[in-house]
């Protein structure tokens, strides 16, 4: 069983008609009226048939919860592979390798943010003096912090 679900869901939009096209052939899969609108291309766009559109948003908004209910309870997809129930408290689930992939971002986010703070301590210091406090510094708060994470990083991995 998979915490995935698909699921139709209704959607609804305004639509500017830019092209009808009509065929009376009795027995074809596109008889009757069809449209072709300014938001979705025309010419080379979507084709809607005319039973889909509306008039008014309310309607569209009925017609489409139908729609999405019909196939959400007939898909043979959706009703045998989603037809049992699962219990799940107020826990957080997640991975942990891609909380650990997650964490481990972070802190070479941060390693490279401290060292981005010392070449640009670097870049406007007016002497060699400034240049060697600036790397105290970065050895003083940074360094040891950085090679700890980076260390235990490499052992959890």
């Amino acid at each position: 069983m998979t915490l995935d679900y698909t699921a139709h869901v209704p959607a609804v939009e305004r639509l500017t008609i830019g092209s009808i096209q009509v065929n009376t052939a009795p027995d074809s899969y596109d008889t009757g009226n069809r449209y072709m609108c300014w938001e979705t291309g025309v010419g080379s766009g979507s084709v809607y048939r005319e039973s889909d559109l509306f008039d008014n948003e309310a309607s569209a908004k009925l017609s489409a919860e139908f729609k999405a209910n019909e196939v959400n309870t007939t898909s043979e997809r959706i009703t045998t592979l989603y037809n049992k129930s699962l219990a799940i408290s107020d826990y957080e689930l997640d991975s942990a390798a891609l909380k650990e992939a997650k964490e481990s971002e972070s802190r070479a986010q941060r390693m490279l943010w401290s060292l981005g703070d010392l070449f640009g301590a670097i870049d406007e210091a007016g002497d060699k003096e400034a240049i060697l406090e600036a790397v105290k510094d970065y050895r003083e708060y940074n360094w040891e912090n950085d090679k700890k994470r980076t260390a235990k990083e490499t052992e959890a991995a």
